[in-house]
């Protein structure tokens, strides 16, 4: 069994069709489908028989719709759907829906096509909107996390001395801020909602980073499904802690307050500098951000963590290293897994404190 991603579901029509292509395929509504406000899709191929699956879905390169291939059915680009170059598609259907799945998709029997049914869109048979008559209630599944993961850590130069032992003791935490989660407060101005990691270590042992590499250690997570517009960044702030002979939890707690204080202003003074949330209901996202939070949180390496850094060091007996902002910027939810930084290796460099780490991540979508 194969699962595909990159569908998504037309708010014109309601047809779940594939958004991969530059084309998008002809709407029952007129013009092309549209993705706005949908969700990312996934559908299986070449599943096996099992109970509660049917087979014999297939999507039509001129509709790009998903539709039910023993009744062709009628295609909004004319004539019959067309199966030309299609895997062979398979829904679950009457099962209880798993968590990032959606159940009540129907299909039509005067198109065939597969429609969300509480929203019965546009029917290209008839003009009127789509039926669901005798439809099983099929279940679909989409993209609803997004995690960034720790695959591995290599120590190639310790700050210790021979004195302290010779290897680091390295702990790491982080900070997560989606910029959907950047909501208009009570008083009309933008609140900021960080996530928290909790530490992992001593990072440089063997039976901590080992298992990374067929387990990976998800150390922050979003959610995918949060209201909010698109494009949207999401940003994991990286904490790196040697410890010597200090308080690791007071090192930390004073990282996520200081450092995390430093992001809202940041946030706050973007959104702010665009006039973001004006008119917005309270509780509502700040629409129009995205990119914008990210490009101020990356603004905030190096020199502009310099002096904070400083500031916490003081007084604390173990290495604070310099936080490190590192942020994955997603057009729409259904191009999420086809980006180049979705699920590549990558290795984020260390270089303070005499020190030379290399921290593997990947970014992940569950």
């Amino acid at each position: 069994m194969t699962r595909q991603p990159g569908w998504a579901s037309c708010p014109n029509c309601q047809g779940l069709h594939f958004a991969g292509h530059d084309f998008k395929g002809a709407c029952p509504a007129g013009g092309q489908h549209s993705q706005e406000g949908t969700f990312g899709y996934e559908i299986d191929f070449d599943v096996p028989a099992e109970e509660n699956v049917q087979h014999g879905w297939a999507s039509c390169p001129n509709c790009k719709g998903l539709h039910f291939a023993e009744f062709k059915g009628t295609c909004p680009a004319g004539g019959q759907h067309s199966t030309e170059g299609s895997f062979a598609y398979a829904l679950r259907f009457n099962v209880p829906p798993l968590p990032g799945s959606q159940p009540e998709w129907n299909a039509c029997p005067k198109c065939q096509s597969l429609f969300f049914g509480p929203f019965r869109g546009k029917c290209p048979a008839d003009g009127e909107t789509h039926s669901g008559e005798n439809s099983f209630n099929y279940v679909v599944p989409h993209s609803s996390r997004l995690q960034f993961r720790l695959r591995g850590f290599r120590e190639n130069q310790s700050t210790d001395d021979f004195l302290q032992g010779g290897d680091d003791e390295i702990f790491i935490s982080a900070t997560g801020l989606d910029s959907s989660s950047v909501r208009v407060g009570p008083d009309g101005k933008p609140v900021v909602n960080l996530i928290t990691a909790q530490p992992v270590g001593d990072v440089s042992e063997d039976s901590v980073r080992g298992p990374w590499g067929a387990n990976p250690h998800a150390l922050i997570e979003f959610d995918l499904l949060q209201q909010g517009d698109f494009p949207r960044t999401y940003t994991t702030t990286l904490f790196v802690v040697e410890q010597d002979n200090g308080d690791l939890q007071q090192d930390f707690q004073e990282l996520h307050q200081q450092v995390g204080g430093k992001m809202k202003a940041a946030v706050v003074g973007v959104a702010a500098g665009v006039g973001a949330g004006i008119g917005a209901a309270v509780g509502s996202a700040v629409p129009g951000i995205g990119t914008a939070v990210g490009g101020a949180l990356g603004a905030l390496a190096g020199a502009g963590y310099d002096g904070l850094i400083s500031v916490i060091d003081e007084g604390l007996q173990d290495e604070i290293f310099t936080p490190i902002p590192i942020t994955l910027t997603v057009d729409s939810p259904w191009r999420i897994r086809t980006q180049p930084d979705v699920d590549s290796l990558k290795a984020q460099k260390v270089r303070e404190h005499d020190a030379d780490y290399d921290i593997v991540y990947d970014w992940h979508v569950v």
